[in-house]
């Protein structure tokens, strides 16, 4: 996905964990996949996503996007996600264009689940897209 975009001449934000334990919303401006690194394994021993180097772009950058893409475990029909717990979307999303499409990314097995708890901070998304399919939410 990042490969078309980015042939496409698209604008390409990937999302910047930092460093600490504490997990900033940042983004840091894709312009090529070799400029994306591994980066170490979470306190907690879990995997991050690969980020770029170079500067981190303020949480507010998002408000730029038409299209977002954010990760998922389960997505119901309501489209509430599920993500690793943290909040790190959630949080990330309040800075979102209320024009923005906000779309969930997760396999097959793990869209149109049943009904998922619902935490105020949560923010649904507008379809999902998995390997096979896209749905977008009326």
């Amino acid at each position: 996905m990042l490969e078309r975009l980015l042939s496409q001449g698209r604008r390409v934000l990937v999302p910047r964990l930092g460093s600490s334990k504490e997990l900033v919303c940042a983004w840091s401006e894709l312009d090529a996949l070799e400029r994306l690194h591994d980066m170490p394994r979470s306190a907690s021993g879990g995997l991050r996503p690969r980020e770029p180097s170079g500067p981190a772009l303020a949480s507010d950058s998002l408000r730029q996007a038409e299209l977002i893409l954010v990760p998922a475990f389960a997505i119901d029909s309501h489209g509430l996600r599920l993500g690793r717990g943290a909040g790190w979307y959630d949080r990330a999303l309040l800075h979102a264009s209320p024009q923005a499409t906000i779309i969930g990314v997760c396999w097959p097995w793990e869209a149109n689940v049943h009904d998922l708890p619902r935490d105020p901070h949560d923010v649904p998304v507008g379809g999902i897209l998995t390997p096979e399919s896209l749905t977008i939410f009326d």
